[in-house]
């Protein structure tokens, strides 16, 4: 899902998404969810293929590490899954 949604964007924008602490530079600096537990493994996937350790400075190869430089859950969301 991840993938093809980042794939969308530079098809429609004709220009990729930048995400800042990937690639140094652009404006997106987090990925807002509603917390259902497939979307951070999967973002994370996404992101490790994107990432370039030479630039974001990340070396991990897990999707649960990488993920959470940028995965944020809505509040509400949160809640439910607490209370």
């Amino acid at each position: 899902m991840w993938k093809g949604y980042f794939e969308t964007v530079e098809r429609v924008t004709g220009q990729k998404l930048n995400i800042k602490f990937l690639h140094g530079q652009g404006n997106l600096t987090i990925i807002l969810t509603d917390g259902h537990t497939g979307q951070a493994p999967g973002l994370g996937d996404a992101l490790l293929e994107m990432n370039d350790p030479a630039i974001s400075g990340i070396s991990t190869q897990e999707a649960e590490e990488i993920v959470q430089h940028t995965l944020r859950t809505c509040i509400i969301h949160a809640y439910w899954y607490i209370f």
